[in-house]
């Protein structure tokens, strides 16, 4: 007998042992605390965690269980493949979970009953073979419900190891789509070993971060890859001639441009018909990190007569180097970048709320 306060919500009596057995084990369950609401239906289960997760459930049953006035009798059946492979190996028993669930007359939740039990394994186990779980209905991404099962484009039900469907590029019909690989974030050019051994093909892209160039795999043959500068954009350096203001100079970075209160705006004179830019963005303070916001601006004359500005970028400023790219509607001759450090998601601040210096390196165009 197995005493339950409902009130409480917890078992009152010694946890039971159950060993893996292909015996139904009838328990009964004295409830105490309250009466126990009429149900016209039950379901019992068995998991090895209190969670919501269908993969954690090892034996379930919902037939053959009745209730009286405090009791309920369960008929506890564990002779499942799942049960059976959850004990296996805990020689000293391992903590299962029990719940007992009642559907009332308006099909919801009228009573429901959880606590903690042993599973043992069986040292001498039934001979028969388990049985399987039953397919428990499953809310689809079409919004109905019932059993899932996943095929191939012929119709053929993928195969399961341990209820995990592993999947490739032809299982979900992607077979013709390329899976080339990229490297986003290097800090020298590619050399001819960047190639199809190392998992590169024709179209891969490699970014040079630290000296701002931009390559495409145009070869990938073993030991003979060839690489092509460019792929979308030359990165080049700054033209300091063409800017208002006089360059900074930092120790480590050489000469760029800084963004702060004091110069919040960096002004272009005229570079080309751009129809893209992409700036190289970086910190100064080891310590402190934050956001700073950008706006670009576009004229086609050097007094921005005809300035857009163009949606705010907010970009993460740290030691490490951060990128900001942005396509043009319209060719533009004239750039503008406008550091917005009075918007709240401007963050590089000092404890007093000076806006710290945030350096911008590179700019690419195309």
């Amino acid at each position: 007998m197995i005493t339950y306060d409902l009130a409480a919500g917890r078992r009152l009596s010694a946890p039971p042992q159950v060993r893996y057995t292909d015996r139904v084990e009838e328990w009964a369950i004295l409830c105490t605390g309250r009466d126990l609401r009429p149900a016209v239906s039950w379901r019992a289960t068995v998991a090895t965690a209190r969670k919501i997760d269908p993969a954690t459930i090892i034996a379930e049953t919902d037939t053959g269980i009745t209730a009286t006035e405090n009791t309920v009798l369960v008929p506890l059946d564990v002779f499942f493949a799942p049960f059976r492979n959850a004990v296996a190996t805990a020689e000293k028993g391992r903590d299962l979970w029990f719940a007992l669930w009642g559907k009332g007359a308006d099909g919801k939740e009228a009573e429901y009953i959880e606590f903690q039990f042993t599973g043992f394994p069986a040292i001498d186990p039934p001979g028969e073979p388990p049985k399987q779980l039953p397919i428990r209905p499953t809310t689809t991404v079409n919004g109905l419900s019932g059993a899932v099962t996943l095929a191939d484009a012929d119709g053929v039900p993928l195969p399961a190891s341990d209820g995990v469907i592993p999947l490739n590029a032809a299982a979900v019909g992607l077979e013709n789509v390329e899976n080339i690989l990229d490297n986003l974030t290097a800090t020298a050019a590619p050399t001819a070993t960047a190639d199809s051994a190392a998992g590169y093909a024709v179209g891969s892209r490699w970014i040079d971060v630290a000296h701002g160039k931009s390559y495409t795999c145009i070869k990938a043959e073993a030991a003979a890859a060839v690489w092509t500068e460019g792929g979308g954009g030359t990165v080049i350096d700054w033209d300091y001639s063409q800017v208002t203001w006089p360059a900074a100079v930092d120790a480590a970075r050489g000469r760029v441009r800084n963004l702060d209160a004091t110069l919040s705006e960096l002004i272009f004179a005229e570079v080309q018909d751009i129809t893209g830019f992409r700036a190289m963005v970086v910190g100064t303070d080891p310590v402190v990190t934050g956001d700073i916001v950008i706006v670009p601006v576009v004229a086609s004359d050097i007094d921005f007569t005809d300035a857009e500005e163009l949606p705010a970028m907010v970009v993460p400023v740290g030691l490490s180097l951060a990128w900001i790219e942005r396509e043009l509607p319209v060719a533009k001759k004239f750039l503008k970048f406008r550091r917005d450090y009075a918007d709240a998601r401007d963050t590089l601040h000092d404890g007093g709320g000076t806006p710290l210096t945030a350096i911008i390196t590179k700019l690419g165009v195309r």
